[in-house]
């Protein structure tokens, strides 16, 4: 965590995760784990306003990754931005905050057709999906009620 002038906050993570299949296999050995990114990242910035009141964005990164365990699967690299805002009672410990996430509504992303001969069959257009290719919600709202002592 990062504050500057009491005006403005930084959050932020980065992970790196190397992984490889160490099986006799040789279709399998050497690949990269499935469903597991090589780097994700995490940031959420803020900025204080008067009132008790922050205001700020969200962005949630992960690199492509492989559902299969042949490495031929992969999910497109993607990037989710949200916004958010808080209220905090400086003196009873509660806030009241709202997120939207997924505030572009990101639904698609582009890949390979067929991962096989991607040259020949070219890009289309798929849901964006989680590790196990479950879809992603679109833009979702959510309201909290916080209170700590």
């Amino acid at each position: 965590d990062l504050s500057l002038a009491d005006r403005f906050k930084f959050s932020g993570s980065l992970t790196y995760t190397h992984t490889e299949n160490r099986v006799d296999e040789p279709a399998y050995r050497g690949n990269q784990l499935p469903r597991i990114p090589e780097w994700e990242a995490h940031t959420r910035t803020g900025v204080m306003l008067p009132f008790s009141i922050t205001v700020g964005h969200r962005m949630d990164y992960m690199a492509h990754n492989y559902w299969d365990a042949t490495n031929w699967y992969a999910s497109s690299p993607r990037a989710i931005h949200g916004v958010y805002g808080v209220w905090e009672e400086p003196h009873s410990g509660i806030s009241i905050g709202v997120d939207i996430m997924n505030v572009g509504d990101q639904m698609t992303q582009i890949q390979p057709i067929d991962p096989l001969n991607p040259e020949l069959s070219g890009d289309g257009v798929v849901g964006v999906t989680d590790f196990v290719g479950l879809p992603l919600p679109g833009r979702s709202w959510m309201l909290r009620l916080e209170w700590t002592r």
